[in-house]
């Protein structure tokens, strides 16, 4: 007797089109056929249908084989028979465990792939089911060659992924922050992680506007950043990172530090402890590769970063480099807890995540929202508060005044904050007079070359204001002009 049992398989029910009563096989996927051949009786298991090729793939006795649908239902199928009473020697048995640098799996289950070539031949593979100790997921099949020799490890949370499990490797879950930079929200990040390839057009989480140009999922993760044309801060991830960093530290510093001596170059940031004068260089991701922007291969950039180096000893400061060729909050944080830092500080008590918010923030939107709670606030007190230079304020205002974030106009905030006119300022060294001048900003235009050192007006000021005793080795107070 030859016979398959296919009343349990669903059925179409589209009536004047041939199809009603006939097997709905891409419905069938999982469903079991029991059958009787001769002496043989078992179930084979529906595993996948092509439909251009009116083909089933079909497992029975640990063997995954394509057969034609027509062969099914008229019971020819003694080839599977065939195939499985011949002698197929697996390597490795059920629960056999692979443990390395790059895996941790256990063997849960095996079959053989029959495959055709482009001659028609069959050619056997040998896979293997496993579950990862790492990530949990006990869906993964790999080939056996794979297995041993290339040790392949989990599709799911290897590096590169090959296959995106919602709760373990998809976005939300790795990287949440990354949601709000897709159009279709949670349901379209879900679909990705954050080490793909696949080009989207991001849209800024601040201002709304989507980007014009297709952007990779990879590129957005390793920048923190969609690198919005219409209200980007243009600081990058590690730099704001180092930023919170200091604050928390209640240091002094200046970023984006510009010495007269290494124009038009410029420092990440210049800080004092004791007598000590520190530079810190958050070294980015173009530090270790070419750079495709600006055209710099590694090689020039060692040449310039041995250059600023070399300035910087000469001058008699200490400059501190932190590799941050990851945009990652593990990756930095332990490259700062394994540097000069954690020798100089008790970074015990730093909150990094409030680092990390920090550095995943815009620093335009929060000069804006400064701005619009306090409308008569100057430009140069934004500047001292979130200490970044008063230009780049300037240039933040208007982005926000243009998006609707605050109201801001040039020559009106300077009429009403006085900043035309500033308060006279008397600059001292060693308790002796160098001059006096019409304002903080006055001097601080004037002090490169006049004293050979950039004097930022924020400092000068919270010299005349008491807020502290001294700054460079020179002091200040404001001269009473009534």
């Amino acid at each position: 007797m030859r016979k398959v049992f296919l009343d349990n398989l669903p059925k179409w029910e589209i009536q004047g089109k041939g199809k009603e009563g006939s097997i709905n096989w891409q419905e069938s996927l999982g469903k079991l056929i029991h059958f009787i051949y001769d002496d043989i009786e078992g179930n084979i298991e529906i595993i996948d249908y092509i439909k251009e090729k009116q083909k089933i793939s079909i497992k029975y006795n640990n063997i995954l084989y394509l057969i034609q649908t027509q062969k099914i239902l008229n019971c020819k199928i003694n080839k599977i028979f065939k195939i499985s009473n011949k002698v197929h020697k697996f390597k490795f048995e059920i629960d056999k465990h692979f443990k390395d640098d790059k895996r941790d799996l256990i063997i849960i289950d095996k079959l053989v792939k029959i495959k055709f070539t482009n001659k028609g031949k069959e050619r056997f593979e040998l896979w293997y089911k496993y579950k990862c100790n790492k990530c949990g997921w006990d869906e993964g099949w790999v080939e056996e060659r794979s297995l041993a020799f290339q040790q392949t490890g989990c599709s799911c949370c290897c590096p590169t992924p090959r296959i995106v499990v919602e709760g373990i490797n998809d976005i939300p879950t790795t990287a949440p922050w990354m949601v709000k930079y897709f159009q279709g929200g949670y349901d379209e990040a879900k679909l990705y992680t954050k080490s793909s390839n696949k080009k989207i057009k991001p849209i800024c989480p601040d201002c709304g506007m989507v980007k014009d140009k297709l952007m990779s999922i990879n590129t957005i993760y390793n920048e923190h950043s969609m690198g919005c044309k219409y209200c980007g801060d243009n600081y990058s991830y590690p730099n704001k990172f180092a930023f919170n960093l200091l604050e928390q530290l209640n240091l002094i510093f200046e970023s984006e530090y510009m010495p007269y001596w290494i124009k038009p170059r410029k420092y990440d940031f210049y800080f004092e402890i004791s007598i000590n004068k520190i530079i810190l260089e958050m070294d980015g991701n173009f530090h270790y590769t070419n750079n495709l922007m600006n055209g710099d291969s590694v090689d020039d950039v060692i040449t310039i970063d041995r250059y600023k180096d070399e300035l910087a000893k000469e001058h008699d400061i200490i400059v501190i480099r932190i590799d941050c060729r990851k945009s990652d909050l593990e990756y930095i944080k332990y490259n700062i807890l394994n540097s000069q830092l954690n020798g100089l500080f008790d970074l015990s008590n730093i909150d990094w995540l409030k680092c990390e918010e920090f550095a995943l923030s815009n620093l335009c939107k929060k000069v804006c929202e400064i701005k619009y709670n306090n409308i008569n606030i100057s430009t140069y007190d934004i500047s001292k508060i979130l200490k970044i230079n008063r230009g780049v304020v300037i240039k933040y205002l208007k982005k926000g005044s243009n998006l609707g974030w605050c109201i801001y106009n040039a020559k009106e905030e300077m009429i009403k904050s006085g900043e035309a006119k500033g308060k006279k300022v008397e600059i001292f060294k060693d308790d002796i007079s160098l001059g006096i001048f019409k304002s903080c900003n006055d001097l601080e235009i004037q002090s490169e070359n006049l004293f050979g050192v950039k004097l930022y007006r924020s400092s000068i000021s919270e010299i005349c204001n008491g807020k502290r005793k001294a700054y460079k080795n020179y002091n200040f107070k404001y001269v009473d002009t009534q």
